[in-house]
Formats: structure tokens, sequence, C-alpha cells
């Protein structure tokens, strides 16, 4: 894309032109850290979520500020988009809020972790997997209020950082800083996330994002000597680097059915020194692309 945005904690959200490589504006109106970003795929609107609370919508081609979206009662750490006008949120509230933004309605998933919910990403449309600080891993549907799938003690008991998804697959990652990257199997069609891991690389320090490049194969892995949402913790040894693992997806088809039992090809590059049937209900009544309800009253300051 012809745009590039990045953001931490000034409140600024910096917006670059990746032809020029150069500064284009900087977007101001948070009041605190922002701690997420999410580009809706093929267009130029921007999420950017905050440790005010706050969600707010930007167009980036016009740039200008569309609206702003509240309803986390504390910071939010992670948001997340594909190609709807729909967002998905979590929070140390440890709840999860699936936005509905030109309704301006949203679906509240109930705290089902122990402890804050630090990363959240959308496998398609209607499903998401999220990582915790209590160290599970969970698999949603936007029509329940429960989790689908629950992995406990993910990482060795160390909390979850970092999540990503192959999009429209079934295929998830996850890290933190036990030294290892994870594959996961899901199944959506069954809504089942399965507790074997299917992969595992091998890493050093902390795992502040994973990403997966859209036509598979490769997991981009950004690498820290502390946690992205705090410097509680350290790991001296390790460096802030980029890297870049390459697997094969056939491998990990042998893995999920059960035809090999050997680890996934680990191919790393280095590129740098440095079942509930409860429903979530909608307060919103003539959204006819899901069958999801809201129960929440928006929340607004």
């Amino acid at each position: 894309g012809r745009y590039l945005a990045s953001a931490g904690k000034e409140a600024l959200v910096y917006i670059w032109d990746t032809r020029t490589n150069k500064l284009v504006e900087k977007f101001r109106g948070h009041r605190d850290n922002i701690n997420g970003l999410s580009f809706q795929i093929g267009t130029h609107t921007l999420l950017s979520a905050s440790s005010d609370r706050s969600i707010r919508v930007w167009k980036v081609s016009e740039l200008a500020f569309v609206e702003e979206l509240y309803g986390h009662q504390s910071a939010i750490n992670s948001i997340d988009s594909l190609y709807r006008e729909r967002g998905v949120s979590c929070s140390d509230d440890r709840s999860i809020r699936f936005w509905k933004i030109p309704e301006e309605t949203q679906l509240v998933f109930p705290p089902a972790h122990l402890a804050s919910i630090d990363c959240v990403k959308m496998i398609d449309e209607v499903h998401f997997f999220a990582g915790s600080q209590d160290g599970s891993l969970s698999l949603w549907h936007t029509s329940k209020k429960k989790p689908c799938g629950v992995i406990q003690n993910a990482h060795n008991g160390e909390w979850i950082t970092a999540v990503a998804a192959l999009r429209n697959s079934d295929v998830v990652a996850s890290g933190s800083h036990d030294g290892y990257i994870k594959l996961w199997h899901v199944d959506l069609e069954h809504r089942k996330l399965f507790e074997e891991p299917i992969g595992c690389f091998k890493v050093e320090g902390f795992v502040t994002a994973l990403d997966f490049v859209p036509s598979g194969g490769v997991l981009s892995v950004a690498l820290s000597k502390e946690p992205r949402l705090g410097r509680w913790k350290t790991a001296p040894e390790a460096e802030n680097k980029l890297v870049f693992i390459r697997f094969s997806p056939d491998a990990l088809k042998l893995k999920k059915e059960g035809e090999d039992d050997d680890s996934v090809d680990d191919d790393s590059e280095d590129t740098s020194e440095d079942d509930s049937e409860d429903e979530s209900e909608d307060d919103s009544e003539d959204d006819s692309e899901d069958d999801s309800e809201d129960d929440s009253e928006d929340d607004s300051e």
C-alpha cells in the first residue's frame, strides 16, 4: 500500500508515504500510549487503539479523523480488522469487543481469561484468536459469548505476548518469552482449537509482534529485550530485531493429519542486528450480515 502508520508512547499516529519514505502527517487526539494500529484491508481506513480506552477511526487518504469509539473500561492493548468495516479489540479489562463501525454498535465478550488480554487477531470475518497474560490462548466466534476453545499454559507458564493468524486458513501462531514461536491448528467449520502445536520455532527474547505474509509460508517475528507493553522484565541476552521464519505449508498439513511426527522445517532469517451455545446479542436490529446480537449498551464519554 501507499501508506505506512506507526505509533507509540507519544500518543501520536505517524503517517508515512512508502513511495517517498517521508512523513506525511501526525494524527493527534489520543491522550495516552497507542498500543495498536490496523488498516482495513484494501482501503485507507485506519483504526488506532490506546491506553486512553478509546479507538479512533481515521481516513488516511484525506488526512482526516472520522470518529471515536468507546466501550473498554481499561487500556486497549490490541486491535485488528479485515475487509469489512469491522474491528476486534482486547483490553486490560479482560474483555474482547467486536466493533460494527457504520452501525456504531459493538459485541461485548465477557472475561474468559484470568488476566489482561494482550493480543488479538482476526482469522476471518467472524472468527478471532486471542492471547492473555494468564498464559492461555482462545478461539472465538462472533455469535458466541464464550470461547470456542481454550489452550491453557500454552507457553510453559509464560504470558502470551503476540498472536498471528494466516487469514482465512486453519493456522494460527503465538509467541511469548519462553523461547518458542508455536503454530496451532484451528478447525473453523467445527469451531475447534487443537491443543497440540503443529510447529515450534526457537527464538530468543520477547516476541512483540507476529504476522504471516498473505500467501503463507513465511512468518515475520519482532523480537525485543523487553515486553511490548511494559518494562517490568528484561531479556539481556536478546537483541531487538526482526526475523523471518520460513516453513512448509505441506509439512503443516502432514502434522495436522497425523501422518508425520517430525518437526516443521525451521528456516529463520535474521534481518536486523540490533463449545457453548450462548449467543452474543447485538443492540443493532438491522444487521443481516451476521446473526449475533449485542447485549451491551454503548459506553461513551
